[in-house]
């Protein structure tokens, strides 16, 4: 799933722990894609130590993230009040496995709190590590079952595709696919898109145009861009 979320321009962050939130984050990397870790700790720690690799390349390629300043180490009362970040960066939040007390079910309650999108994949009956995603979807969390159920919900495209209801698919440059990549759910305003980019204004403005002819990006209002086709 990471991977996947990569591939279509969305930024994946989780909590660089061991397990899912790891694999969510690798997915991303090994995409090419940007990816963030919220930490427990300072920033200039790696906890877990089994992830320096991990750590290193998210600093390359995505960030570190903490509230706690410098050297600080790993309590465990940060987790839980890290996690309220995980969701607040977050437009949906989706939980993998969770026991029937777990952190992910600390964060699916900010997501709800803060007005966010959450998903469970539902699991087997009587297995522990599924009784917090199927207790969310007795709750009214939606249900992850196929990656494409979800990206159409969501109103993800995949893989730079175009709009459904277009038969022809059009290729995009690459410079256009960089742009692309940069657009995602919320609206990004030109500065925000030269500042990902790297690219010069009038360049920028190009692939703009060139996107909002071809149906990939709409312009919500002056100068502020979104996927078509997606929401806020």
């Amino acid at each position: 799933m990471g991977g996947r979320l990569a591939r279509a321009g969305v930024s994946v962050i989780s909590g660089m722990a061991l397990g899912i939130d790891g694999a969510g984050h690798r997915g991303a990397l090994q995409a090419g894609g940007r990816t963030y870790a919220v930490l427990g700790c300072g920033v200039d720690v790696c906890y877990p130590a089994q992830h320096r690799d991990m750590y290193e390349e998210l600093v390359e390629k995505g960030g570190v993230i903490s509230e706690y300043p410098p050297h600080a180490s790993p309590l465990p009362m940060f987790f839980p009040q890290r996690n309220r970040l995980i969701s607040a960066f977050s437009d949906c939040v989706v939980v993998v496995e969770a026991r029937k007390r777990s952190g992910s079910l600390i964060t699916a309650d900010f997501a709800l709190e803060q007005g966010k999108e959450v998903y469970a994949v539902p699991g087997r009956v009587g297995d522990a590590l599924s009784e917090g995603t199927n207790r969310l979807i007795r709750q009214g969390a939606g249900i992850f079952s196929s990656w494409e159920d979800f990206r159409e919900e969501m109103g993800i495209l995949e893989d730079a595709q175009v709009p459904s209801g277009e038969n022809e698919k059009k290729s995009l440059e690459k410079m256009e696919r960089l742009v692309y990549s940069c657009v995602d759910l919320n609206p990004r305003d030109m500065e925000e898109l030269l500042e990902r980019t790297g690219i010069s204004i009038a360049e920028l403005m190009g692939c703009l145009d060139s996107l909002q002819e071809k149906g990939y990006v709409s312009e919500v209002y002056k100068n502020y861009f979104i996927r078509a086709g997606t929401r806020a």
